[in-house]
């Protein structure tokens, strides 16, 4: 049987999933994706291991070996993921899978206060324990706002049913 449970609490939502013939059509979030596969495998994920998704990431979410899947998963806005001075950064994972046994906790007690409706500050608190295990991860920051690649997606998005090119995105952004 195939059992969802989510819930978004202070912008933070999490996702307790548990599928076994269940597989989603390829998709995205805007958000930043972290998980814990709890049962079963997901892309190259084995239980207790943490898998990173960057907004706008293509993928699928299906059980990699077709057997049962279970995982938790919580996403987070850009203004959540938190450097060390504390300041909202733009990140990217450089590699989707992770075996840190501390932030997995930190993402299960993450994703457990927000389903069991613990109060906000506790929730915030459970946050700002991820970010920290974050900081020990293979991640990049990126510049807090790039404008020409903002105006280049707004283009695209506004011409979706066009047939664009380079060229014609380079002439509206002025540049070569």
């Amino acid at each position: 049987m195939d059992n969802f449970l989510y819930k978004k609490r202070i912008g933070v939502t999490a996702l307790l999933a548990q599928m076994s013939e269940f597989k989603y059509k390829k998709h995205a979030h805007k958000e930043y994706a972290l998980g814990v596969t709890l049962d079963g495998a997901e892309y190259l994920s084995y239980p207790n291991n943490v898998m990173f998704y960057n907004p706008e990431q293509i993928h699928d979410g299906s059980s990699f070996d077709k057997k049962d899947l279970k995982y938790t998963m919580v996403y987070l806005e850009r203004e959540h993921i938190l450097g060390n001075d504390n300041i909202p950064q733009n990140v990217i994972f450089n590699k989707p899978i992770s075996n840190d046994q501390n932030l997995k906790n930190k993402i299960i007690h993450l994703s457990n206060a927000i389903l069991t409706n613990q109060e906000d500050a506790y929730i915030l608190e459970q946050l700002l324990q991820v970010n920290d295990a974050l900081l020990n991860n293979d991640i990049n920051v990126a510049p807090k706002d790039n404008r020409l690649i903002n105006m280049a997606k707004n283009i695209i998005e506004s011409h979706l049913f066009d047939t664009l090119n380079v060229e014609m995105i380079s002439l509206e952004l002025n540049m070569t």
